[in-house]
């Protein structure tokens, strides 16, 4: 028996006031084949976008991620104060606020311009020499460690390519030093 039929069906302006009076910009809702204004199923897209991460955490659920049948604004409550719905908007915010760090902070560094000029593969390379940097730095070691550190990256599956470590160390550490002045 369909949703249709067992009458738990909203119209598609009626969801659309959902969305507003709750706040829900993350609710995402499918249109009946038969008729375009009565809606079909709901979806959550935090839940949808996250659910690897959430699927072995408890109360989990996919009613929000394959899309629920029963298209109801007690049932879009109830899933917007779920402690799945509330974990995968966090997990969100924090990546939207990372972005946006990003975006604004960091791209005003010389190493954040430096960055952007760069192709995405030598991206991806220059991240792994910043992580072996950091970790030498945090945790205090000599950076004579930095080399073997990269060799050992290396022998793990990364490929540094025509990134030459010994370049590279000498202008972290000098970026380092920019941000990181001495006190």
């Amino acid at each position: 028996m369909s949703a249709a039929s067992k009458g738990y069906t909203s119209k598609v302006n009626t969801v659309k006031k959902w969305k507003e009076s709750l706040k829900a910009d993350w609710l995402e809702y499918d249109v009946d084949d038969k008729d375009s204004n009565v809606v079909r199923s709901l979806r959550c897209k935090f839940c949808s976008s996250k659910e690897e991460r959430i699927i072995s955490s408890k109360n989990f659920s996919r009613a929000f991620i394959i899309g629920s049948s029963i298209v109801k604004k007690n049932t879009v409550v109830n899933h917007m104060n779920s402690s799945q719905h509330k974990t995968t908007e966090k997990m969100s915010l924090k990546e939207i606020l990372k972005t946006k760090y990003v975006d604004e902070h960091v791209s005003k560094t010389p190493i954040g311009r430096g960055l952007n000029k760069m192709a995405i593969d030598d991206q991806r390379k220059m991240e792994h020499l910043f992580n072996a940097t950091y970790t030498i730095c945090k945790e205090e070691l000599p950076f004579t460690k930095y080399v073997p550190i990269c060799q050992l990256l290396e022998k793990c599956g990364v490929n540094f390519g025509k990134v030459r470590r010994r370049i590279a160390q000498t202008e972290v550490l000098q970026s380092f030093r920019i941000i990181y002045p001495e006190s």
